[in-house]
């Protein structure tokens, strides 16, 4: 928290910054606290993306890594999606700011830097979104009927992932903005949270829409088959 403070401090550098920042504070432990809890809901992507970015770094640059840090940052506020800050040297470091000051240095940062995050969207892509598989012989089907009509598969349980956090949460409606039929997973020091369990695939993409409905706009689908967890893409291939 005191790292957090001290880099959130360089706000008092500017002109009018109670205006410019809604009256942040970054000597405030509560302000410091209240953005922590917003970037929990994204916690474990962000986690997942700067770990990508990490090992690009290390294997491919073959460059030093001072590890993962998870800090209360007004740079990261308000971004409700996976983030991450990169540090990628210091210009202090007559090397290492050489390094950075190269085109080359920077052609080769920002490329391990974008493959991690192609290589996070090709991950993302194999559990949710448009490019989940699809069935050929259903592709005329209308939306409607997809939705109503019973797409069971066998041996796989469908769950909606609205949350993870560092916080142990009850798994009761009242934290979970009404939603009932909540379950937690621990993984490590992360709590998992879904909603809703079933074997139907179309009545897992109901369940979704309303827990959009609810405010968990980047929830998605996961599927689990005897207690482990498979690609959604995969747990289709078994219908």
């Amino acid at each position: 928290m005191s790292i957090a403070k001290a880099e959130n401090e360089v706000i008092f550098l500017e002109e009018d910054y109670e205006k410019n920042y809604a009256g942040f504070n970054p000597s405030s432990p509560e302000t410091t606290i209240a953005i922590g809890i917003e970037q929990e809901i994204y916690v474990e992507q962000s986690i997942v993306l700067a770990r990508k970015i990490e090992n690009n770094f290390g294997n491919k640059l073959k460059r030093r890594s001072r590890g993962l840090k998870q800090l209360s940052l007004w740079v990261l506020h308000n971004t409700y999606m996976p983030s991450v800050l990169v540090e990628t040297g210091f210009i202090t470091n007559k090397k290492e700011g050489a390094y950075l000051n190269s085109k080359s240095g920077q052609i080769k940062i920002a490329g391990a830097i974008r493959d991690a995050i192609l290589d996070y969207k090709k991950e993302l892509d194999n559990n949710v979104g448009e490019n989940i598989f699809v069935d050929d012989n259903n592709s005329n089907s209308s939306s409607e009927e997809n939705n109503t009509t019973p797409n069971v598969v066998k041996d796989v349980t469908f769950k909606v992932q609205i949350a993870a956090s560092s916080r142990k949460l009850e798994p009761k409606s009242y934290n979970f903005k009404g939603l009932t039929d909540i379950s937690r997973e621990a993984q490590g020091s992360i709590y998992k949270y879904y909603f809703g369990s079933t074997s139907d695939y179309n009545e897992a993409q109901l369940l979704q829409e309303k827990a959009k409905a609810k405010g968990y706009g980047s929830c998605f689908i996961v599927a689990y088959k005897n207690g482990k967890k498979i690609p959604v893409k995969e747990a289709l291939k078994r219908r």
